[in-house]
């Protein structure tokens, strides 16, 4: 790596995060199996976060937090809260502004230049112009054009389409290893200090691991066959899923986890003998057969999902510290930003939580709040070391639940203890009323995400063919029918 004199003294800073990483499944956390040494080794010599939150239960609701420090609802583009609106700031412009080099590699295609998260990077990789190039997906995406998914044949079609992906080995994002060569090849030429974020998308569906990886789960495999059949079925949402499903699920999902650990232990080597803060997170978690269901994104805000992982190491900070003190995603930008030295925008609404490093039991917030809207009912969650209340303000519905004696959210208690639920109601009240100006687009993005995505990708100027390629892209990955 470079190694200039300006800046010198001001730490690198860099971002991890994983799509769909469950706060459960590190090994630093509990977890039996032996999903993460290397990130393990990592919080050996980091700060755990055990209540992290996100703003929202998937990528498109978390990310406005993690990059720009503000509620998903707040902000928003005419087109929803895809697309990073002018009118937010991001981690990489501020640190951009304090003097770092700044680069972003992400194989997620809502996090690409497309929807504005090239914004403040010097160097961005986010590899679209590859995306859905190969002759298979062609062919799937030309049936696509002419069968509804209304229409009978076209779950024989999503079948097709995930053959070309099992029996072909085409994964429809970038892998891991990929991601960290373009990493390691910026960094040695990078100037200092220098921000890099890294986005990993190998745990999201359809779950594709190698059958090395796989194997350390499940040591019998798994026949293609079987495993095409259970990604269609992870698609059909009125297909019930048993026991022996969700198994494979997990062992699916832990051989990922165990790649994406296994292509980080390069680059989490080379940090460590810089001084280097490194932040590892997701944008939210995801359901492995919870109440029957599987994947992200549930308009309900279960725990599952917004729970995530969070460590942060320190140069300066090297022994392993936990800490039960609530945050949230919003809060990491302003951390990372402050051990940058670098001074908050006006428009971010979270709180640094470095002084956590110094003294894990201090208290950063007494709440957080999640947020899921748009394309579906608004909801909103409001969440503290205890209590969970969600309200789902289109179908006037409402949730409680004692998440420390009931974590995985069985029993909800709105009529036996209104005293609670109320408090809830009226301080999420008090939240829009302070930041009313803030969601006054809110109501004008309603639609399906598929209309949404089509107006702004023409507002912006893509071609049809461009259009096309997206929306192709998402479905491949679950996004879109």
């Amino acid at each position: 790596m470079a190694n200039g004199t300006h800046g010198a003294s001001r730490p690198d800073v860099v971002l991890l995060t994983i799509d769909c990483l469950r706060a459960d499944r590190l090994g630093s956390a509990g977890y039996r199996r032996p999903t993460t040494p290397n990130l393990d080794r990592l919080a050996g010599r980091a700060l755990s976060l055990r209540q992290a939150i996100s703003c929202g239960p998937d990528t498109q609701a978390s990310f406005p937090a993690i990059h720009t420090s503000s509620y998903p609802l707040m902000y928003c583009d005419p087109q929803g809260y895809d697309w990073v609106s002018a009118r937010r700031t991001t981690l990489a412009e501020v640190l951009s502004r304090a003097g770092y080099a700044t680069c972003g590699i992400t194989a997620n295609p809502f996090l690409s230049r497309v929807f504005g998260y090239d914004r403040g990077f010097d160097r961005f990789v986010d590899f679209q112009a590859a995306a859905g190039a190969g002759p298979e997906e062609r062919l799937v995406g030309s049936i696509k054009r002419v069968v509804s998914p209304k229409r009978f044949g076209y779950a024989y079609l999503r079948r097709l389409r995930h053959m070309v992906q099992v029996f072909g080995g085409r994964r429809p994002y970038q892998p891991a290893d990929l991601l960290i060569a373009r990493a390691l090849e910026w960094m040695r030429a990078a100037p200092r200090p220098f921000f890099l974020w890294i986005h990993f998308m190998d745990l999201h569906y359809p779950q594709l691991p190698r059958p090395a990886s796989l194997r350390r789960f499940r040591p019998d495999g798994l026949r293609r066959t079987a495993h095409v059949a259970l990604l269609s079925r992870l698609l059909d949402r009125s297909t019930e899923l048993g026991p022996a499903d969700a198994e494979l699920v997990s062992n699916l999902y832990d051989a990922q986890i165990h790649f994406i650990d296994q292509q980080l232990e390069p680059l989490l080597s080379a940090l460590g003998r810089s001084r280097a803060v490194v932040a590892v997170t997701s944008d939210h978690g995801e359901l492995l057969g919870e109440k029957g269901r599987f994947g992200h994104g549930f308009t309900d805000l279960p725990e599952a999902l917004l729970r995530v992982p969070m460590l942060l190491a320190h140069p300066d900070h090297k022994t392993a510290r936990e800490s039960a003190s609530l945050v949230s995603l919003l809060d990491l930008a302003p951390t990372l930003a402050s051990l940058a030295g670098a001074a908050p925008p006006d428009n971010w609404h979270g709180v640094s939580f470095a002084r956590l490093l110094g003294d894990p039991a201090a208290t950063v917030r007494t709440d957080a709040i999640a947020q899921r809207g748009l394309s579906r009912s608004f909801v909103c969650a409001r969440r503290n070391t205890r209590w969970k209340f969600v309200a789902n303000y289109d179908a006037g519905a409402r949730a409680l639940y004692d998440i420390v004696v009931d974590p995985a959210e069985a029993r909800n208690l709105v009529e036996e203890r209104p005293d609670v639920a109320r408090e809830h109601e009226l301080e999420l009240r008090a939240h829009f009323q302070q930041h009313g100006e803030l969601y006054a687009l809110r109501l004008e993005q309603r639609g399906d995400l598929e209309t949404r995505l089509k107006t702004g990708l023409e507002t912006r100027g893509y071609t049809e063919e461009e259009e096309r390629r997206m929306l192709e892209h998402l479905s491949d990955l679950g996004y879109v029918d």
